[in-house]
């Protein structure tokens, strides 16, 4: 069995398998997706599909943004787990 690393809601469209984000996106602008544009979800979420929540980036700058953004929750993570460290040593040194 394959898992999905980023889940995404899927729809069935003229025999077809598509994401359903992509299906939202296209309704709300009225037109077809451009060739490497791509439906970005603004929270990261991929499967908050709401129409406030995409907006239109090109491939490139949607893999860019993507990376950005999972370095900064890497970050964020280990300056919490550095704070609870800290906070877990302080602890046993007042103990």
């Amino acid at each position: 069995m394959r898992v999905k690393r980023y889940p995404y809601h899927t729809v069935w469209l003229n025999g077809r398998s598509i994401n359903r984000n992509r299906v939202v996106f296209e309704h709300k602008l009225g037109r077809r997706l451009l060739p490497g544009e791509e439906a970005h979800h603004i929270d990261h979420n991929s499967l908050d599909d709401r129409p406030g929540n995409l907006t239109p980036l090109m491939r490139s700058e949607h893999s860019i943004e993507t990376q950005e953004w999972m370095k900064r929750k890497r970050d964020e993570g280990k300056r919490r787990l550095f704070h609870l460290e800290i906070g877990t040593r302080s602890r046993v040194q007042n103990e």
